[in-house]
Order: structure tokens, then C-alpha cells, then sequence
């Protein structure tokens, strides 16, 4: 039998956190709320409560850390799942109810509230659904798992599936780290729908920088690609394959990773790498350079470069700008402009890259393949 609490965690949510916890107790009988070292009066308030569990951090550690201690409680006091709300208030407690019925219909999955609909693009802010969509494209790419709300922190945790997963990360970044970890141990992902809320600006109180916590989520996405990367380079490379052999698999990939033939690069690593007698899964993975994050940096390269090789300005009959003055004062107009330098300077980037890439990984493929097997 599923044993299941609310774990709410908190911080500087003084205007929200009474009527959140307030409406928690009609739905659930435990909750655990994790005070994130709020400096409001939001310990005040949460010291009204006797019937709930509160862990107070002296200072603030991050959603993550939140969580993670949330998680640790639920596990001592003996409950299997736990349910996650936000203390914003973005989250209806009556939910409650349907995260408690997916959770005995699939007790053994991961389970993210989603909020889904054909208007979801009109009713959530601009900012949220690029984010959304963002984390769904990387999760499905790590994990395999198609989920519609990455972002959503309404979700029910196998509590006794995930206590043996080493978590690294503390604070925003955690709900996308928990979702991959989860995966590759093996636990499944899901997810049930929940009703598209999303408060009026003047009214929520987020503690979500864009700029910051968006950077500390690409950046645990692009560790996690670099990862999996050196993992299979390792494998294959202490496979019977020699160090050139493999470096130059490698360098063939970049090559068509960065080469535009955009729709066919994947076909035509695998041919030339058949035809080359080289090893075509690590030729793939070079090839994966054409993924996301790096993808942008590859197009601003390829349009310098080839405005560097054949003429810095873009000419028109009443006026001459330079890319650089162009993309500051209209970037649509940069976008169309700079497309005639494009393909040019991605063949050229995919030669220098792919030199560059084979004479770097070279040395380092010689190390690796003396080091003995663990």
C-alpha cells in the first residue's frame, strides 16, 4: 500500500504560504514543508501549524536542496511517494486528489503534472513555454521519455526508487537532474494532466532568474551531453580500434556535423565511414555536434568566417552596413543578409574543425587506450 505526503518547499513565500498549506491539510494528511532560509515571515507563519513537519535551513540552499531534504524526511518518517507543490501558489491543492490517483495507477513511475491544451501558447507567458519546450527536446534526447511539462514542480517521486541516486545539483536545475537520473537507473518516466494555470504577473512572486537558472540548466544539460559523449568514446575506443582510427572517425563526424547538408549529415557519416573502413558509431557521435547547445555557435561562426573570406560588408543600393553594426540595429534583417555567407563558411568550418578535432582527440584516444580496463 502506497504511503503518500505533500512536500511543499518554501521560500520568502509570505503572501502565499498560508492558504497553500491551508489548503494542503484538506487533501492530505502529512505534510512535510522544507523553509528554504526564508528572511520574510514565512517561519512565522509556518510555526502556526502544529500538525505539519517543517525543516528550517538557516540559509537559502536552492529548490533542490529543498527537495532533496524533503525527500530524506519522507523516506525516515516511512512514506513511499511523495507529492511536490509549489509554494506560489501556481499550484491547486485540489490536484492533490489526481496526483494521488495517478500515483496508485502507476506507483512505479516518476510522475510529472503536466499542463496541457491547444491554447497552452496563449495562456502561459512567452518566457515559459521556451523554457518548457527547451527542457522537453533535451529530456526526450537523454532519456527517451516524451513528456509535455518538464518545467511543472506539481510531480509524484518514487521515494524508494530514487534514495540510492546520487543528485549533484541544488537548486532550479534538480527537477530536469532528477528526471534523467531517474531514467538512466532505470525508473520510469510519466506523466498525468492537471489544469493550465498560470497566475497574472503582478500577482506571482518567482524566484526564477531567466538569465541565471537558465545558464545552470543548460549547463547541467551540456555536462550531461559531454558525459554520454566521452562514454562512448570510451567504450568503443577500448574496443579493437586503434587511436588514429578512432580520432579519425571522430574528426569524419565533426566534419559532417558541421558540413550543410542539414536532413542527410547522418547518412552521409555512415556511408563515408563504411567506405572509409572507420568506426561509424564514433563517427556519429562526432557528428552530434550539430546538436543543441552548440548549434548556434556553429551558425555565427560559419556566417563570420565566410564574411571574413569574401567581403565583411553586406551591400545595399542606398546603404552599407557590417554584420556586426547590422546585427545590433536590425537582427532580422542580419538573419536574411548573413544567409549568403552561410554556406560558404560552414564547408570551410567543417574542414578546420575537423582537422582541429582530429589532432586534439588523437593524443588523447593514445592515453586513453593505454589505461587498463577497470
Amino acid at each position: 500500500m502506497n504511503k503518500i505526503c505533500v512536500i511543499i518547499p518554501v521560500f520568502n513565500n509570505e503572501n502565499t504560504i498560508k492558504n497553500v498549506v491551508s489548503q494542503a491539510r484538506k487533501y492530505a494528511d502529512d505534510i512535510i514543508v522544507i523553509n528554504d532560509g526564508s528572511t520574510d515571515k514565512t517561519p512565522q507563519i509556518l510555526s502556526e501549524f502544529d500538525d505539519i513537519c517543517v525543516h528550517n535551513f538557516p540559509k537559502n540552499k536552492g529548490k533542490g536542496a529543498a527537495l532533496r531534504k524533503g525527500f530524506e524526511i519522507a523516506l525516515n518518517l516511512g512514506f513511499t511517494h511523495a507529492i511536490t507543490i509549489d509554494a506560489d501558489g501556481q499550484h491547486f491543492c485540489e490536484w492533490i486528489e489526481i496526483a494521488k490517483n495517478a500515483c496508485q495507477k502507476e506507483p512505479e513511475k516518476l510522475l510529472v503534472g503536466a499542463r496541457t491544451g491547444e491554447n497552452i501558447g496563449e495562456i502561459a507567458p512567452k518566457k515559459n513555454v521556451f523554457a518548457r519546450n527547451f527542457g522537453n527536446t533535451w529530456i526526450k534526447n537523454y532519456t527517451g521519455f516524451s513528456l509535455n511539462d518538464t518545467q511543472s514542480g506539481f510531480r509524484v517521486y518514487p521515494l524508494e526508487k530514487i534514495k540510492n541516486i546520487k543528485f549533484k545539483t541544488s537548486r532550479f536545475e534538480f527537477e530536469q537532474e532528477v528526471l534523467v537520473k531517474s531514467a538512466h537507473a532505470g525508473i520510469k518516466l510519466g506523466e498525468f494532466t492537471i489544469p493550465q494555470y498560470y497566475q497574472p504577473q503582478n500577482e506571482r512572486v518567482s524566484h526564477y532568474r531567466v538569465f541565471r537558472d537558465s545558464v545552470r540548466i543548460s549547463w547541467f544539460f551540456t555536462k550531461t551531453g559531454f558525459k554520454k559523449v566521452r562514454d562512448v568514446f570510451i567504450a568503443e575506443l577500448k574496443s579493437n580500434i586503434s587511436p588514429k582510427k578512432a580520432a579519425a572517425s571522430f574528426s569524419v563526424g565533426i566534419f559532417f556535423g558541421i558540413f550543410p547538408i542539414y536532413g542527410f549529415q547522418t547518412a552521409a557519416v555512415i556511408l563515408t565511414a563504411t567506405l572509409l573502413k572507420l568506426n561509424r558509431p564514433l563517427a556519429v557521435l562526432g557528428s552530434m555536434i550539430s546538436s543543441p547547445p552548440i548549434i548556434p555557435f556553429i551558425i555565427f561562426a560559419a556566417v563570420w568566417l565566410g564574411s571574413a573570406v569574401f567581403g565583411t560588408a553586406i551591400v545595399e543600393p542606398q546603404n552599407a552596413k557590417t554584420l556586426t553594426s547590422l546585427f545590433f540595429e536590425d537582427k532580422s534583417m542580419f538573419f536574411v543578409e548573413s544567409g549568403k555567407f552561410f554556406m560558404a563558411g560552414s564547408v570551410i568550418l567543417a574542414f578546420i574543425a575537423s582537422i582541429l578535432a582530429f589532432f586534439i582527440t588523437y593524443p588523447f584516444c593514445k592515453i586513453i587506450k593505454k589505461k587498463p580496463a577497470n
